[in-house]
């Protein structure tokens, strides 16, 4: 539960570097669930990922993350994409270098269309297209934001179905 310039140390002998920064997580041992894989091959690994998963290591929580439990069973595992910690889905990780680079370049080149469902509070919603541009927030590079120097983004939104003030949109 150690950090290091924001990277997870396992090595007891770590020699720290001045000026470095150091978070320590105090707590229990805890077992971690176990993953959910939907299918493996030789090329791809793809998991169901929880809510509350983070898919990156970070200094911000004790857990491992979906890449350091991939990496233990499949060590030439890498991350191709992410979804946000608060979202529950699939998620595809590539195995080796040829793999990573040519399922990278799919995700660049917006060759993947990835579709999400979700439960909202409101009756019959139209369908509407969200279109911007999106790039980092240097407040807070972890994050993005709408901005006209970042990259163009379109989210088509649908309505599927209204019940009782609730409707579930695609």
């Amino acid at each position: 539960h150690v950090f290091v310039d924001g990277r997870r140390v396992w090595q007891t002998n770590y020699v720290v570097k001045q000026q470095s920064r150091v978070v320590v997580h105090n707590c229990q041992a805890q077992s971690d669930p176990t993953i959910d894989i939907l299918h493996e091959d030789a090329d791809l690994i793809v998991v169901n990922k929880a809510v509350g998963d983070h898919v990156n290591q970070t200094e911000t929580s004790p857990k491992l993350s979906l890449i350091e439990k991939i990496q233990q069973s499949y060590p030439d595992a890498n991350i191709v994409h992410r979804l946000d910690r608060e979202t529950s889905g699939v998620i595809v990780f590539a195995r080796g270098k040829r793999m990573t680079r040519a399922l990278s370049s799919c995700f660049e080149q917006r060759q993947i269309e990835k579709t999400y469902l979700a439960i909202v509070e409101g009756n019959d919603l139209s369908s509407e297209i969200c279109e911007g541009s999106i790039s980092r927030d240097p407040r807070n590079p972890r994050t993005y934001r709408v901005h006209p120097s970042g990259q163009s983004a379109r989210t088509v939104l649908n309505c599927l179905d209204s019940v009782d003030g609730v409707s579930a949109i695609q």
